[in-house]
C-alpha cells in the first residue's frame, strides 16, 4: 500500500513539475515576442520613407492605457507619432505636437508605413525639428536592456520557486527511498 501511496505522489509531483515547465515555456515565449516586436520597430531594421506632406487634419485624443495620442491626415492616409518617454530630450511630447502642427501646414517626415496607419518617427516643420530618429531608436535599445532584464529576474524567482518546490517534496520524490530498520518500526507502533 506504501508504494502505491509512493507511486501517486509521485505522479502528483511530476504533473505539478510539468504544469511549472509550461509556464516557464510560455514566460519565455512572452519575453522573445515583446523584445522581436521592440527589435523590429528600430529605425535602422525597417525602410523609413522620408516625403514632404501637407496635413489636411489633426487628431488629439486620449486612449484608456495608452494616454494622450497626436496623429494627423494627409491624403487620405493617417500618421501617427509613437509614444515614448521624451524627457529630458528636445522631442516635442504629444500635447506640443497638437499645439504647433496645424491644418495645411507643410511638414517633412520620416514614416514606417504599417496598415493600421502610418508611423512617424522623424517630422520637421520648416527648420523646427519636432521628433527625430536618434532618441527614438535610443528608447527601443534601452526598452531591449530593460526587457532582458526583467527576464533576468523573472526566471531567478522561477528558479527559487523551483527549488523551493522540489525541495520540498523531496521525500516523497526519491527513486529509492532510506529503508525503516526494523527496531524504528517496532517504536512507531
Amino acid at each position: 500500500m506504501r508504494k502505491t501511496n509512493r507511486n501517486i505522489k509521485r505522479v502528483k509531483f511530476f504533473k505539478r513539475l510539468a504544469v511549472f515547465f509550461v509556464a516557464q515555456a510560455i514566460i519565455v515565449l512572452l519575453f522573445v515576442c515583446i523584445d522581436k516586436n521592440q527589435s523590429d520597430d528600430l529605425a535602422e531594421s525597417v525602410d523609413l520613407k522620408e516625403s514632404t506632406v501637407v496635413v489636411d487634419e489633426v487628431s488629439y485624443e486620449y486612449k484608456f492605457l495608452a494616454g494622450s495620442m497626436f496623429s494627423f491626415f494627409s491624403d487620405s492616409a493617417e500618421y501617427h507619432f509613437p509614444k515614448y518617454p521624451i524627457a529630458g530630450t528636445n522631442e516635442y511630447s504629444m500635447r506640443d505636437l497638437y499645439e504647433t502642427v496645424n491644418a495645411g501646414d507643410e511638414l517633412t517626415i520620416q514614416y514606417v508605413e504599417r496598415p493600421t496607419g502610418h508611423t512617424v518617427i522623424g517630422a520637421q516643420k520648416g527648420d523646427t525639428v519636432l521628433r527625430s530618429v536618434e532618441p527614438y531608436d535610443d528608447f527601443l535599445r534601452e526598452q531591449h536592456v530593460l526587457t532582458i532584464i526583467a527576464l533576468a529576474v523573472v526566471e531567478v524567482i522561477f528558479a527559487a520557486v523551483l527549488i523551493f518546490f522540489v525541495w520540498f517534496y523531496w521525500d516523497e520524490v526519491k527513486l529509492f527511498p532510506a529503508k525503516k530498520s526494523k527496531k524504528k518500526e517496532r517504536m512507531a507502533r
